[in-house]
C-alpha cells in the first residue's frame, strides 16, 4: 500500500499524447460512429479500449473493444435484431442492455492523486477498469492521461 500511496498517477499513466485516441469532430452523433471503423482502430493500434476524444482533449465516451465484440457477436447470432453488422454504431452500444453500464462508466482524479486514489476509485465502480486524469480530478476537463487497472498490476511488481 504505501508504494501505492506514494506514486503519483502523473508517474505512470499513459499520457494523452502515447494515448490511442479517436479523435471526433465537436457534437458529432453517435450514430455517425461506427463500431466497425472503431473495430479495425483496435486491430490496427493492438488496442482494447478506444477513448474517443474530443480536439479539446475532452473524453467523449471511452468503448472496450469488449462491448463491440459482445454486441457485434449478439447481432450476427440474432437476424431479428433487424440491424446490418456493418451498420451498427455507438448508439447502439449506449443503448443496449448489456454494453451501456460499460460505456456510461467513466472515472477520473485530478493530477496529485496517488496511484492508491486510482485503484480506490477502481475498487467503488465494478464497471469501470480505466481511470482518466484530469487537472482538476472532473471528467468534463481536459484528459492529461489514463491509467488502467493493469497499468496499477504492474507498478506493483516492479
Amino acid at each position: 500500500m504505501d508504494k501505492l500511496k506514494n506514486t503519483k498517477v502523473l508517474d505512470i499513466m499513459i499520457p494523452l499524447s502515447s494515448m490511442k485516441k479517436y479523435p471526433i469532430p465537436q457534437g458529432i452523433d453517435y450514430k455517425e460512429i461506427l463500431l466497425i471503423d472503431l473495430l479495425n482502430f483496435c486491430i490496427s493500434n493492438k488496442v482494447s479500449r478506444i477513448p474517443l476524444i474530443k480536439s479539446n482533449n475532452v473524453l467523449e465516451v471511452l468503448i472496450h473493444r469488449s462491448m463491440i465484440d459482445l454486441l457485434i457477436s449478439r447481432n450476427s447470432l440474432n437476424a431479428d435484431l433487424g440491424k446490418e453488422i456493418k451498420k451498427l454504431n455507438v448508439q447502439d452500444l449506449l443503448s443496449n442492455e448489456e454494453t451501456k453500464n460499460y460505456i456510461n462508466t467513466t472515472i477520473s482524479v485530478n493530477e496529485e492523486a496517488t496511484v492508491f486514489d486510482a485503484k480506490s476509485a477502481f475498487d467503488n465502480e465494478p464497471n469501470a477498469s480505466d481511470v482518466f486524469v484530469t487537472k482538476s480530478g472532473s471528467i468534463k476537463d481536459p484528459i492529461l492521461g489514463m491509467l488502467t487497472e493493469a497499468e496499477i498490476i504492474k507498478h506493483l511488481k516492479n
